[in-house]
């Protein structure tokens, strides 16, 4: 009986069909050695743009799988305990648009893009570099904050139409140096404390031969870099950062209404106020005022 015990629990191991093929649509068996494998398609509606793709990062299996199936969200995918990012948030898409100037000039393997659907996200905006070290990471944070320190303005074309546009000063306060993903720390606790055992090494090395391990390198047509724009652009109008005006020709992206609430009143065009010398007074270089009808 103690050997069919064994074998039981051997058998529980190596089950990636339970634990996760059957529970997950879209993965399959592959007919030539039968690994798990999916049908591999960019996403038709991502919120980033791939800047540099990362060498061997496979992504999608240590967290999609490993850490959200296998390890059902409770171990970090040892893997990814090597994975140190460089975070910046940029405050406006203004920012957003120099943050991907500098991104291309760096050459570092990054990405950027919207963050305000996120639910476990209070940025807006986010800009990531990534790094297989912590010292290649403390490395990659001085290249940048030097980098952006130098308060250049980015110029570069994006779909024929020219960019210029530069980081605001105060970036010190908006740019990270962290560990793994942010899912990870809010799920099993503070990066300073993962850890991994044998057990762990021995599960993940059976999922590894388990599942197919092409890695998804993410290049970026023409088209789906002018879709994200849309919905960059989109998504700032929606959160009412009007930095988006710049890249609409001054214009708002909706027609603004009509309103009839206040009909006692009207709205007239007055002439600039200005000093006896002719010259404006702050913030009264005309406009429009509310005069009682």
């Amino acid at each position: 009986m103690s050997n069919t015990r064994i074998l039981y629990l051997e058998a529980v191991k190596r089950d990636f069909i339970s634990k996760f093929l059957l529970a997950n649509p879209g993965w399959y068996l592959r007919s030539s050695d039968g690994r798990i494998d999916s049908k591999r398609r960019m996403h038709p509606d991502p919120p980033w743009i791939y800047v540099k793709h990362t060498p061997g990062m496979n992504c999608t299996f240590w967290h999609r799988v490993l850490f959200d199936i296998i390890h059902e969200k409770k171990k970090v995918p040892i893997p990814c305990q090597e994975c140190w990012k460089v975070v910046f948030a940029p405050k406006n898409l203004a920012e957003l648009m120099a943050t991907y100037g500098l991104m291309k000039k760096l050459n570092r393997p990054s990405k950027l893009g919207t963050e305000g659907d996120r639910e476990n996200s209070d940025k807006l905006y986010g800009a990531y570099f990534y790094n297989k070290s912590k010292e290649e990471g403390h490395k990659c944070f001085d290249t940048v904050t030097k980098e952006m320190a130098k308060g250049l303005t980015y110029e570069f074309n994006l779909l024929g139409v020219p960019i210029k546009e530069r980081i605001e000063p105060d970036f010190m306060d908006r740019i990270i140096f962290k560990r793994g993903c942010t899912e990870f720390e809010q799920h099993v606790g503070p990066s300073d404390k993962w850890s991994w055992d044998e057990e762990q090494l021995e599960t993940e090395t059976l999922a590894a031969d388990a599942f197919v391990q092409d890695v998804i390198i993410f290049k970026q047509s023409e088209h789906m870099i002018a879709h994200i724009m849309v919905s960059w652009i989109s998504h700032a109008c929606q959160w009412a950062d009007f930095s988006y005006k710049k890249f609409t020709n001054g214009n708002s992206l909706y027609a603004k209404l009509k309103t009839y609430h206040n009909p006692d009143k009207e709205l007239i065009e007055v002439p600039s106020i200005t000093k006896k010398d002719k010259t404006p007074y702050d913030g009264d270089a005309g406009g429009i005022i509310e005069v009682a009808s």
